[in-house]
């Protein structure tokens, strides 16, 4: 029954001469392999794919796989007539879906949206305010949809500087911003209160990135957090140390070096930790609380102590 299988398409309405014509060019291109047409041509089903679900060479689950109307395993490199795009609305039904949309959202709903549409467009402002008290020629890029609290400061200096914000970002209240360089913040980044960022370098957050309350950021080189890289309360991160000449010239005037800092992916600092200059943190890996991070932390890790050390792995 299996060969009878083979090679034959079935359509489940009327189909287009077009609709034949390419199902018997793939048939000829693919010899030796049936495919089954569902759903009036809008998805191929190959007959490897059946194999695959049923687990060959048993039959009866490959014949229950036929007869499920809710199978729709597509390859999108044999399918030879995609689904049209749909049509662009008319402005009358545009209008049309705005209305049912007011009628069944409720009027609380309503003001929370517009409150929170209100904090965003004054985060712009002020910032676009501050750019321009100091000179400073900003590359700014918000998303639609950023949450943010009202108590955010901001610190501009001369000079260009970059703040592109991605989408499902939220920043809380008392975050302060010091930016002198380039701030890339990918999707569903979270800044909790009373944060402290300090970039004058380039500070790239990849997505799902989460610092915690109190947390203080120092990038004056490339700092780099992967994705779900996340930080505890009152962490610090930085990437400086001031340079020691062995004179009694003060500390704050003498110079200071940085080294580029990689927070893994899916990565975790716990409450008051550490990581210093030139530190890679590797994937999954975990600082303890406390502990003063300062050399590389291996993939998988658990890292603990001052200096932290490899206590065991994941």
């Amino acid at each position: 029954m299996a060969e009878d299988l083979v090679s034959v398409v079935t359509f489940a309405g009327e189909p287009s001469p077009r609709a034949v014509e390419q199902a018997q060019a793939d048939l000829a291109r693919l010899p030796g392999v049936g495919a089954i047409v569902l759903d009036e041509g809008r998805s191929v089903v190959t007959w490897k794919h059946l194999l695959d679900k049923a687990s060959a060479p048993q039959l009866d689950p490959l014949l229950a796989l036929l007869a499920s109307k809710s199978y729709a395993a597509v390859d999108e490199r044999l399918d030879p007539w995609p689904a049209p795009a749909p049509a662009r609305p008319t402005a009358l039904q545009v209008l049309k879906r705005r209305a049912r949309g007011a009628l069944r959202v409720a009027p609380s709903r309503r003001a929370v949206t517009a409150r929170i549409r209100w904090r965003r467009a004054r985060f712009i402002a002020r910032l676009r305010w501050e750019a321009w008290l100091h000179g400073t020629e900003l590359d700014l890029q918000v998303s639609d949809d950023l949450y943010v609290e009202p108590g955010t400061r901001f610190h501009l200096d001369r000079g260009r500087a970059t703040l592109h914000i991605g989408p499902r970002c939220r920043i809380y209240s008392g975050v302060l911003l010091r930016l002198r360089g380039a701030m890339l913040v990918g999707p569903g980044c979270e800044f909790r209160q009373d944060i402290s960022l300090n970039v004058k370098g380039t500070l790239r957050f990849t997505g799902r990135n989460v610092l915690g309350k109190g947390a203080m950021i120092h990038a004056d080189a490339d700092m780099l957090w992967e994705w779900g890289a996340c930080v505890a309360d009152y962490v610090t991160v930085l990437d400086t140390h001031h340079d020691l000449d062995g004179t009694l010239v003060q500390m704050l005037d003498q110079g200071v070096t940085a080294s580029p800092i990689t927070m893994g992916a899916s990565s975790f600092v716990g409450s008051k930790g550490s990581v210093m200059p030139g530190v890679s943190l590797g994937r999954a890996s975990v600082v303890a609380a406390g502990s003063v991070v300062t050399r590389d932390v291996p993939d998988g890790a658990v890292v603990a102590g001052v200096p932290a050390k490899v206590i065991k792995q994941r």
